[in-house]
């Protein structure tokens, strides 16, 4: 049988061990319940001043972060954290998902670092300033399923911090004076008229930016013929939406691009034949002989042209000639001309011998008479 003394020594033993046990099993609560501290901040925020009425702009940056892994034991993934940059159509704290106006995409973040973002939001639909609050909002990964809400954040989810570097307000002029790109689709100096009066011309690289009150209808015209060098010039074909109108109606609820394509042509001159006349760039013109541009009425008595070949930017002996319509060309039809008389000719010609001999005989005797009579007076 133990003694007393041997019985209290076993129960402190065992008081010891369950005391050691308990500490161990705690230990990993302990460590779960780090420190909560964090900071989100925003920095090299970007974003337009003055976004045109009704249009789509940008608001982009850097969003800072330095976040502990989640307090729960539990957590899958203990280190990971989702951050997003929301804009809230107002000017005070705490955001609210009645005024939640648009976010950037969401990601996936662990430790401390930097990520930029970009938000894409639409200008109002009149003129007027705009004050928005830009947040950095933060969630724990074992919270985070699927997509994040669009409507605004969810309560327990979605987080922001209230230090003063988490959110800013900036403030955008929705303005009245729209913008309209010109531009041509090879670079030509093109004058371009606006509402019948203003008057501008593109820059040698065909482009062209105009400023015009925005809200309202804008006449555009430009001309269907440019003449750009003597034997060249640009003819009109279509806008990029391919209607072929060179006057159009442009209403300015929000920034515009118009193109302009036109083609180039060059000017064939012919001499001594046909085929004069406005040339695609990079087509072929073919040129054939044609005496009866080149007969006179000296072909009526058995005198015809005869070709003989082209002369100018080619030269050859053949009747039909092909041209690369590249720049401006000018070619002659080279003659010469021969008596090849026939049976009518021959006719012809008798027929013109005789009128002319009996018209100058009676012209003689007239003047014969009258001499002799004017004599015998």
């Amino acid at each position: 049988m133990p003694t007393r003394r041997c019985r209290t020594a076993r129960y402190a033993s065992i008081i010891l061990l369950a005391a050691a046990s308990a500490l161990v099993l705690c230990e990993p609560q302990a460590v779960a319940q780090q420190s909560s501290t964090y900071h989100l901040n925003l920095s090299k925020v970007d974003f337009p001043p003055e976004a045109l009425i009704n249009s789509t702009f940008y608001v982009s940056g850097l969003l800072n972060y330095s976040l502990p892994p989640p307090s729960s034991a539990q957590s899958i993934a203990a280190s990971n954290w989702f951050i997003v940059a929301r804009i809230y159509n107002a000017t005070t704290s705490p955001p609210t998902n009645g005024t939640f106006l648009a976010t950037s995409d969401t990601q996936e973040v662990s430790g401390a670092g930097t990520v930029p973002f970009t938000i894409r939001l639409q200008a109002a639909p009149y003129q007027k300033t705009m004050g928005f609050t830009l947040y950095a909002m933060y969630q724990p990964s074992p919270l985070f399923s699927g997509t994040q809400p669009a409507s605004g954040p969810l309560p327990g989810a979605w987080r922001y911090t209230h230090a003063p570097t988490s959110n800013l307000v900036i403030w955008i002029n929705s303005s009245a004076m729209g913008h309209i790109v010109f531009s041509t689709s090879n670079r030509l100096q093109v004058p371009v008229t606006i509402d019948g009066y203003l008057q501008y011309q593109t820059n040698p690289s065909g482009q062209l930016l105009l400023n015009v009150t925005g809200l309202q209808w804008h006449i555009i015209t430009i001309p269907s013929t440019i003449s750009l060098a003597p034997g060249q010039r640009a003819v009109f074909l279509y806008w990029q939406d391919r209607t072929n109108f060179t006057t159009r109606n442009v209403y300015m609820d929000q920034d515009k691009t118009l193109i302009a394509t036109y083609k180039i042509q060059f000017f064939l001159t012919v001499n001594k034949n046909n085929g004069s006349g406005w040339y695609d760039n990079g087509t072929i013109a073919q040129l054939t002989a044609n005496r009866k541009q080149s007969n006179s009425a000296m072909g009526l008595i058995g005198f015809e042209p005869i070709f003989t070949g082209w002369t100018g930017d080619v030269t050859t002996h053949n009747s039909t000639v092909l041209i690369l319509m590249n720049e401006p060309h000018e070619m002659t039809a080279m003659w010469k001309t021969e008596f090849r008389p026939s049976l009518l000719k021959l006719a012809i010609m008798i027929m013109i011998a005789a009128i002319a001999a009996a018209t100058l005989y009676k012209v003689g005797y007239t003047l014969y008479t009258r001499s002799k009579l004017k004599h015998r007076e």
